[in-house]
């Protein structure tokens, strides 16, 4: 099980679930080659693309220009130009987003067995409700308070579901153990709302 949580983890690198290959390569390692047949093209190209030969502590990156042709490079931004460009086929720069229902066979997969990865409630979307209304918190401010998006609180309010790590982040914004978010508890000091 800690192998699915490594890899459901590593998807958490790549924003909105877009990246062009290389950058899939290096946020899902060891678990590209899983990953790699969810992988749809887009028609977008990347603007970016990672260094293979990162001089300082692998934060490096390099911008991707078109040549023309189908010719691309990925030029290195440090102001010293510490590495040599490198030349990119149209094939190394397409965005490719993550086919979800693919995603789910494969961490399926993984795990040797279907994993459960959402948990929720209605207490606990009932719970969520109150607390926003005493905090008094936009779902965008409240997101930020657990790295998270507006998108997936609406969702979890929607839904009752939520992954499971999201949930006990945002349990622990809260101040309280995901146990007792899933109960519909909150901490003392906030106000429920009356019916």
């Amino acid at each position: 099980m800690k192998d699915l949580s490594q890899f459901w983890g590593s998807l958490e690198g790549i924003q909105g679930l877009h990246a062009i290959p290389a950058f899939w390569a290096r946020y899902c390692d060891p678990h590209f080659d899983l990953i790699r047949p969810c992988l749809r093209a887009t028609d977008m190209v990347g603007g970016d693309c990672p260094c293979p030969h990162p001089k300082r502590g692998g934060a490096c990156a390099r911008r991707i220009v078109d040549l023309g042709d189908g010719e691309f490079e990925g030029i290195c931004i440090d102001p010293y130009k510490l590495c040599p460009d490198l030349p990119l086929t149209r094939k190394d720069v397409v965005v490719h987003r993550l086919d979800i229902a693919c995603e789910d066979r494969q961490g399926s997969a993984v795990a040797g067995q279907a994993a459960d990865r959402s948990v929720g409630s209605q207490a606990a979307v009932n719970a969520v409700h109150d607390y926003l209304a005493a905090k008094v918190l936009t779902l965008t401010k409240f997101g930020i308070q657990f790295e998270t998006t507006d998108r997936t609180i609406r969702r979890f309010l929607r839904t009752g579901k939520m992954r499971r790590a999201n949930f006990e982040a945002m349990a622990t914004a809260i101040g309280i153990t995901a146990d007792q978010l899933l109960r519909g508890e909150l901490p003392p000091s906030i106000q429920r709302r009356t019916p």
